[in-house]
């Protein structure tokens, strides 16, 4: 039976002003499961100035505490809708529902986090002068109308992640989450009702990027852009952003190195590797898509990831014994095997994996591929562009000049990680990364509080944590000259 799912524009939940409607496609069943609105610029106007009019009405004009209990009460309904939002979640984009429940399981503390910076963030301070009797008041507000697009491959983790510091700072948002995987965002309509969030204060409108994105990035009334996904994609973005001057935050692509270190726990660092680039398929702009070894641990370090990742199960998402899911789509299975085969060609020694499975009990889902480990040269291709598949590269190392030199040597910036004892050397190192985020001795473990973004071709500006909340404010500059000075 296929579902339909509806936009949420003031509170209400809606449908396109056209009907138009598009399919959604689960990757596992390769079958149609639920229609999702296809909207308009006439939308997305309307989704705009209901968030204008929620802004303007005053939901940053609000007593703090009101807006940190509007926020708590939506993370305690989130918590308690939690599973049925998982299970949409795995059936719209093919994440393991193992996976999607730890997603969705601690959504409600990114909004109790949001609750307390709500109340608890420095919104201001005063400087003198050198002029007898002037001062100078900074005060940090918010910009207005935020405009925020979610990606496919995490869309609930990503959206909190992406808004909680905007919500607490007293700004209002317009979501588009990604047509391939709209349908867990859109559920969060009678959550939001539920949990009293004034009108206008949450807006998702569904559709094309190039119908519905753009509308939604060129609206006069979006004062801010915040967009996580493809590298062309947001040169797009920034090209309308720049016409109209309206600040960015960027969360890109990754070609994240992991460094292993002869001191290192190897048996933690090959069992944490082998998830970090096979969690979410792949499909992960944090996949640690090289693995840097220390040249005299080197063959026993491979022989323990190879081991990890050749034992790992692929099977229907919903199967708790499933580890790796389908990707996405036929088009992005075909992107990840080109790349793949570019490896080959250019000399990639293929450890495990390379393509397809050869198991008949997958034969029915053609979006399944091997979680695949190459030996490789940092500048062959596979270890230079972003696959977001299941596949990394082991690259030999033989001291930390060579190890940071293979690291930073891409256009990306987004994660890193370093597999040592040594704490001076990942003090050292962990400075040496051009980096936004360093993991030692583990990977891709997060907290609403830790600050998040990249550098270079991996984007720009921050999300989470107190740089977060700066973010989604400006700094205003009050002066003030007393008269009796």
């Amino acid at each position: 039976m296929t579902e339909k799912f509806f936009m949420t524009i003031d509170n209400e939940a809606c449908e396109a002003e056209s009907g138009e409607t598009l399919d959604s496609l689960n990757p596992y069943t390769q079958q149609v499961w639920a229609k999702i609105p296809a909207a308009s610029e006439a939308d997305v106007d309307k989704a705009v100035r209901s968030a204008h009019q929620a802004f303007t009405d005053g939901w940053w004009r609000h007593d703090p505490r009101r807006r940190a209990a509007a926020l708590t009460r939506l993370g305690d309904v989130v918590d308690a809708r939690a599973a049925e939002y998982a299970e949409i979640e795995s059936k719209d984009c093919g994440k393991l529902l193992s996976e999607a429940r730890m997603v969705t399981g601690v959504s409600g503390s990114f909004l109790r986090y949001a609750a307390s910076l709500a109340t608890t963030a420095s919104i201001g301070t005063t400087y003198q002068g050198s002029l007898p009797g002037l001062e100078c008041q900074v005060i940090r507000q918010p910009y207005g109308v935020i405009a925020v697009q979610v990606p496919w491959n995490n869309p609930t983790g990503v959206l909190w992640q992406e808004v909680i510091a905007a919500l607490a700072a007293g700004n209002t948002i317009v979501v588009k989450p990604s047509e391939f995987a709209s349908c867990s965002i859109l559920a969060l309509t009678e959550g939001i009702k539920e949990a009293d969030i004034p009108p206008g204060v949450i807006n998702i409108v569904s559709g094309l990027g190039p119908v519905t994105g753009a509308a939604l990035c060129s609206h006069p009334l979006v004062r801010k852009i915040i967009f996580t996904g493809g590298g062309p994609a947001a040169k797009i973005i920034a090209r309308q952003a720049a016409e109209r001057f309206v600040p960015l935050v960027l969360e890109l692509g990754g070609k994240s190195a992991v460094m292993v270190f002869d001191d290192a726990n190897l048996e933690a660092a090959a069992r944490s590797t082998a998830a970090a680039f096979t969690g979410s398929t792949g499909q992960s702009c944090t996949a640690a898509s090289r693995v840097l070894v220390h040249r005299p641990i080197h063959d026993e370090f491979t022989a323990k990831l190879v081991r990890n990742v050749s034992s790992l199960v692929l099977g229907d998402p919903f199967d708790p014994k499933s580890q790796v899911g389908p990707l996405i789509s036929q088009e992005h299975f075909d992107r990840v095997s080109r790349l793949v085969q570019a490896g080959i060609d250019e000399g990639a020694q293929v450890l495990c994996g390379g393509g397809r499975p050869a198991d008949p009990g997958l034969a029915d889902c053609p979006l399944f591929f091997e979680p695949t480990v190459f030996k490789a040269d940092p500048s062959m291709r596979i270890a230079q562009e972003e696959v977001f598949g299941p596949v990394t590269c082991i690259i030999p190392f033989d001291n930390e000049k060579e190890a940071l030199a293979i690291a930073n040597g891409t256009d990306y910036g987004l994660g890193a990680g370093i597999w040592t004892s040594n704490i001076h050397r990942a003090q050292r190192l962990s400075r040496e990364l051009y980096s936004g985020t360093v993991w030692v001795n583990t990977y891709r473990v997060g907290d609403p509080g830790f600050t998040y973004g990249g550098v270079k071709e991996s984007g720009y500006g921050r999300e989470c944590g107190i740089e977060g909340y700066n973010e989604m404010t400006y700094a205003k500059s009050i002066r003030i000259k007393y008269e009796d000075a």
